[in-house]
């Protein structure tokens, strides 16, 4: 395989890697809210996946903000146009807001993100939430899970 192929290679194997945990995070989202009030519902995740119960908290808390205020994040995703490190970064820089807050720094975030390195688009969305909402707040570092 001479450069050009590798690169191909990987470049398609990654937008799978994304179309994946999309799927998976769509999964995960529609299996919490139907398990909505259920008290052990993430501890059987937890156990199933392997996952410590900060870890699987994280996760449905992804899951659910993705599927609900951040759906086209979802999709970009979905679709490879980004990967899951900055579909988090967009997660984490929106939690404070409110939705509509979030769809704007949604928009203008996923905009630029395609071919943007993960720490670029972090900037990028700390910049935008500041414009979008001052008093917002973003991540420094992502959260140690």
């Amino acid at each position: 395989m001479d450069v050009v192929e590798v690169l191909d290679a990987l470049a398609y194997h990654e937008k799978q890697v994304a179309y994946h945990q999309a799927q998976g995070l769509r999964v995960l989202a529609d299996y919490a809210l139907a398990c909505e009030g259920e008290e052990f519902f993430d501890a059987e995740i937890a156990a199933a996946m392997h996952w410590t119960s900060a870890w699987t908290s994280h996760q449905i808390a992804l899951a659910l903000d993705l599927a609900s205020k951040l759906p086209r994040t979802l999709d970009a995703l979905e679709k490879g146009e980004i990967d899951l490190y900055k579909a988090r970064v967009l997660h984490d820089s929106t939690m404070p807001l409110s939705a509509d807050l979030a769809a704007q720094v949604e928009e203008r975030v996923l905009a630029k993100a395609e071919g943007r390195t993960g720490a670029q688009v972090r900037r990028l969305a700390g910049r935008v939430v500041m414009r979008v909402d001052p008093d917002g707040h973003v991540f420094d570092d992502p959260p140690p899970f």
